[in-house]
């Protein structure tokens, strides 16, 4: 079903939000204007053009979400999931990543002012049978950036519920010092 609700697209019961339509609106505004430019004859094909770049920003929001942020405590909390496919080989070489269909990959950063910091993870994710596993999370240093990455195995089409612990550095190991962060997800393969 595709439709509108509160100034948002639905599409199969998923909202897609406005900025979404508007980034891939964007997108489509500039190939249209670098085709012309080139001398492609565009006019019968650009309606077909931007039907498939609505479709695209539609199928991506229904599959993953983009990164979200929580604020606590003067940190903000960035997290997201997404595919492990989507991470291009070498990368994943680097960091020993799986790359297959049935595999997730969860991202977590923790930023100060704009600046990363540490931060110490635990997490367990549950699907729709109610198994549990541990998240193992590793640490990515780059120069400008610390991230957590952790691996996840998900069935074709699973809800995923996950529970994660963040302690940033410097926090002592109080319960006031720990931000349970809780979401879930939905995976279509």
């Amino acid at each position: 079903m595709l439709g509108w609700q509160q100034g948002e697209l639905v599409l199969h019961s998923k909202v897609v939000p406005a900025s979404n339509i508007h980034q891939f609106a964007i997108a489509g505004d500039q190939l249209q204007q670098r085709c012309s430019a080139d001398g492609w004859p565009i006019a019968g094909i650009w309606p077909v053009t931007q039907l498939l770049l609505l479709l695209l920003a539609c199928t991506g929001t229904a599959n993953a979400r983009a990164d979200q942020f929580i604020s606590w405590q003067g940190f903000d909390i960035h997290y997201t999931t997404f595919s492990s496919r989507l991470i291009p080989p070498a990368v994943a070489a680097v960091h020993q990543i799986p790359r297959a269909d049935n595999r997730l990959v969860t991202n977590i950063s923790v930023r100060r002012d704009g600046q990363p910091v540490a931060a110490k993870l635990q997490g367990t994710v549950t699907n729709l049978l109610n198994q549990q596993s541990i998240m193992e999370f590793t640490e990515v240093l780059e120069a400008d950036a610390i991230y957590y990455l952790a691996n996840q195995l998900v069935d074709e089409r699973d809800t995923l519920r996950y529970s994660i612990s963040i302690v940033p550095a410097g926090a002592a190991d109080r319960t006031e010092d720990e931000y349970k962060l809780v979401f879930s997800r939905d995976f279509y393969q």
